[in-house]
């Protein structure tokens, strides 16, 4: 029997998407590789990207899915970006009824998981994707691509 996975699957890929683009970024020598797995009787899909890159501290790791999160400005410097891509994927994750963790250990590399709920053709889904969670996906992306604009337009002036 086919499973499915809930959701909308263009989100689900973002998510892969940025989480294999950062593992890129900030691995400049080593390795990045992804898994997946399936768990409690088939229901649940589990997906770890994993790199030997940078790493994150200790002690930035609660707030790593912070929006406008960098390890510090020397990072937005030398690799670029706004510090929103995590952000945006925690609120897809969770808004797919999904959770998402990290573990990190600076100069040796990170591990992003996140968890997504399947089930069986035929049977009920856990948790539908609505069309009210689909409309709040997607102001969640677009008021983080607003609010970027806006730091960026902030940081601007004051260097004007």
């Amino acid at each position: 029997m086919h499973k499915c996975v809930v959701g909308d699957t263009s989100r689900i890929v973002q998510v892969l998407y940025n989480l294999v683009g950062n593992a890129c970024k900030f691995t400049e020598r080593g390795s990045i590789w992804v898994d997946a797995s399936v768990s409690g009787n088939g229901e649940v899909v589990s997906v770890s990207v994993h790199d030997t890159g940078i790493g994150i501290p200790q002690d930035r790791l609660e707030d790593i899915f912070a929006p406008f999160a960098q390890v510090d400005m020397s990072t937005t410097r030398r690799y670029g970006g706004t510090g929103l891509g995590l952000n945006l994927v925690k609120q897809l994750v969770e808004a797919h009824g999904g959770a998402i963790t990290v573990a990190s250990r600076q100069g040796k590399g990170s591990v992003f998981t996140f968890t997504l709920r399947v089930w069986r053709d035929g049977q009920a889904s856990p948790s539908p994707i609505t069309d009210s969670t689909r409309r709040s996906m997607a102001l969640a992306a677009r008021k983080t691509t607003a609010e970027a604009a806006e730091d960026l337009e902030s940081v601007r002036s004051s260097q004007a």
